[in-house]
């Protein structure tokens, strides 16, 4: 149960006239004189605890604020008692003398000072959060006002402040609260660098999961082809065999076999960059023999790639070329179907693919190749740009620290140590790949 406060002045004023009463009626000569008297005194004696109690309560109250507002000088320096009925403030300018130093000033000409030197950003708060009539309702309600932190220019730097206020209770200052600020700029910039260099870790998590997708998504579009032709291929060689062709059912089978491996290769590289999250990708140096490779591929686009329309695919290779080579027989098949994809997604419909291989350097170890593939378009294409540049080049991520990142196709021309090239000129789309390959023995 809430006692008020003016019920104990009553109680201390009733015990006193109650043992007046007594000690005033009480005849000396009656039986209960002493019982009488003695009752008086335990009313006086109850009226001055009382009255003690009372006294006790109230100073430890007022040191309890004294104390409050000591502490909060302390931790706010910057302390202004405010009226918000005449609109006199009262800057308390130095709290560590216990608050003896004052400046007096009309808010209203302060405020308007004050609003000119804060952030344009943060003006309109600031107005809100300081008008009078703000203060009046807060000491109305006798509520605590919420934090405001804004920006102020001190000395041609804008810093940032922490601020708040609360009403004045005591009779002295009725109709006034108290504001305390502080500069907490520090404290607010470490916030934000923490802020900021959490946002770039989480973009960088983000980039890398987008990586991971793109490295996933072009892994798995390259072995959707091959298995497409693994299987037409299996359909041919049992048809030839059944046949009686063994030598064509043999080609079959040596291209199912290039297939197993190329599709055995992606599934590694899937492995290491798509889920280990490991920007590297493997490369053998093994002796291969380049134009049976290039047989190889021709019966897989025509079987595969073209549906078995031999008009549509057209592979010239001259003479000149070295027939075995030592290098990474996997990765050179795997830049030339990147780049015969391209070509289809961009050539006209029925349109004639060429792939042309020809020597165009060479010293006393190794050859300089060039593939060059045409596909019949409306001329050169700059969404096929787009999409070559996107294969083979580094692409930038989001973030600001200059990361690049290359799709497994790039990967394999920078393992190759291969070079693309692309010709605006031509009426057709065309792009170049030029990779140089260890010698082995040259043809006769």
């Amino acid at each position: 149960m809430r006692i008020e406060k003016s019920f104990f002045p009553k109680v201390v004023l009733l015990l006193i006239i109650l043992g007046f009463v007594l000690a005033t009626v009480s005849n000396p000569d009656h039986e209960t004189y002493a019982l009488t008297v003695g009752t008086s005194i335990c009313f006086f004696l109850a009226a001055l605890f009382t009255a003690y109690y009372v006294f006790t309560q109230s100073n430890r109250k007022t040191d309890l604020m004294e104390y409050s507002l000591e502490a909060l000088g302390k931790t706010y320096p910057r302390i202004a008692r405010i009226n918000y009925r005449t609109g006199e403030c009262i800057f308390i300018k130095d709290c560590e003398e216990k608050m003896k130093t004052f400046v007096t000033y009309d808010w209203e000409t302060f405020r308007a000072d004050f609003l000119a030197q804060i952030h344009p950003e943060e003006v309109e708060k600031c107005r809100t959060f300081t008008a009078l009539e703000n203060f009046r309702r807060a000491g109305e309600q006798n509520v605590v006002s919420e934090t405001c932190i804004y920006r102020r220019l001190f000395h041609g730097e804008y810093l940032w402040i922490q601020c708040f206020f609360l009403p004045v209770t005591d009779q002295g200052a009725a109709d006034c609260v108290l504001m305390f600020a502080k500069n907490v700029d520090d404290s607010v910039k470490a916030e934000e660098l923490y802020k900021k260099q959490l946002g770039l870790l989480l973009q960088k998590t983000r980039n890398a999961e987008r990586k991971n997708r793109e490295y996933l998504r072009s892994l798995s579009e390259d072995v959707r082809t091959p298995i497409d032709a693994a299987i037409h291929m299996t359909e041919s060689a049992s048809t030839a065999l059944a046949e009686g062709n063994l030598e064509k059912t043999q080609v079959y089978l040596r291209s199912l076999s290039s297939i197993g491996r190329y599709l055995q290769t992606q599934l590694d590289d899937m492995d290491h960059i798509g889920l280990k999250n490991e920007q590297w990708m493997n490369s053998t140096r093994e002796r291969f023999c380049l134009k049976c490779m290039l047989e190889g591929c021709w019966i897989y686009y025509t079987e595969a790639v073209f549906e078995r329309r031999e008009e549509l695919f057209e592979l010239v290779v001259e003479p000149q070329i070295e027939r075995v080579y030592v290098g990474d027989e996997i990765r050179l098949i795997q830049l030339i179907n990147a780049m015969i994809t391209a070509i289809c997604r961009h050539r006209r419909e029925d349109g004639k693919v060429k792939l042309t291989v020809k020597l165009a350097e060479s010293d006393a170890h190794k050859d300089i190749i060039s593939f060059c593939v045409v596909g019949e378009s409306d001329g050169f294409l700059p969404a096929f740009r787009e999409m070559i540049e996107l294969m083979f080049t580094a692409q930038p991520t989001e973030d600001s620290d200059g990361e690049e990142y290359l799709l497994p196709v790039g990967m394999a021309l920078k393992v190759m140590d291969g070079e693309i090239r692309m010709d605006d000129t031509q009426t057709s789309n065309n792009v170049t790949l030029v990779v140089p390959l260890h010698r082995i023995e040259r043809a006769e």
